[in-house]
């Protein structure tokens, strides 16, 4: 796989490594471990909402501009700089635990897609619902005016209601260019490799910060002490489940 082919190439170290014993700034040092928000794993985002994708309407999206914009994401000097940083924050875990992080950040991005496309078709719902309030409205008038003289009336003039289809339409053709991007299937996490990810790459995110910063103060040297402890002991809770960890420095 050229998932595991990429990581092979960075260098194996254990997440039970010592982080280096110099010191770091306090909030810095904190905030990296919460660089992984362990919230991304609620599966109960949004109800499904039942509406039908179709194409339809202006600024419709090829199947072909995903692939466009995910080669504009990784290509240039942020690709290189996020490859540089993944790397960084890598180097504190052995090859087994990086493959761990990394299915689990693919698993929470798949979620991530779903919410959006439920999103997306919750969205087309609620235009579609207005139009056809307005046009009840509209039906319903006793004094003679005419549809658009009481959509005017009533703040929904043809224009504003041109301007809702048209938006109701590239909603779906964006639905429709996402859904049809090839899938990629991955084993799913058990629970336990799930709670490993993210203790995993919680981590090295602190591990990373405290060996860049260790020259900076003296003062962030309880709170590193601090996160290593509790990585110590969630991991050797984990070690019940999945067998422990193999300790060892970087190298």
């Amino acid at each position: 796989m050229a998932m595991e082919a990429t990581l092979g190439a960075i260098p194996a170290h254990s997440a039970d490594a010592d982080v280096p014993t110099g010191s770091a700034a306090p909030d810095e040092a904190a905030a990296a471990v919460q660089h992984f928000d362990m919230c991304d794993d609620d599966e109960g985002e949004m109800e499904v909402a039942g509406a039908d994708i179709s194409t339809s309407g202006p600024g419709s999206l090829s199947p072909d501009s995903g692939s466009s914009l995910v080669a504009d994401a990784t290509d240039g000097p942020e690709g290189a700089e996020l490859a540089a940083e993944v790397r960084e924050r890598f180097r504190w875990l052995c090859e087994e635990d990086q493959k761990t992080v990394c299915r689990r950040e693919c698993q929470l991005a798949q979620k991530k897609q779903e919410a959006m496309l439920r999103q997306l078709q919750m969205t087309v719902e609620r235009y579609s619902k207005a139009l056809e309030v307005a046009h009840a409205v509209a039906s319903s008038s006793s004094q003679g005016w005419t549809e658009d003289e009481l959509a005017e009336e009533v703040g929904l003039s043809p224009l504003l209601r041109s301007k809702y289809e048209d938006r109701i339409g590239f909603l779906q053709s964006m639905a429709l260019a996402v859904d049809a991007e090839s899938a990629v299937s991955l084993p799913r996490l058990t629970p336990l490799e799930q709670a490993k990810g993210f203790a995993f790459a919680s981590y090295a995110s602190t591990a990373a910060v405290a060996n860049k910063l260790k020259d900076n103060t003296a003062s962030a040297a309880p709170a590193l002490e601090s996160a290593r402890s509790a990585f110590a002991s969630f991991a050797s809770r984990l070690s019940f489940g999945g067998g422990p960890s193999r300790p060892s420095g970087p190298h």
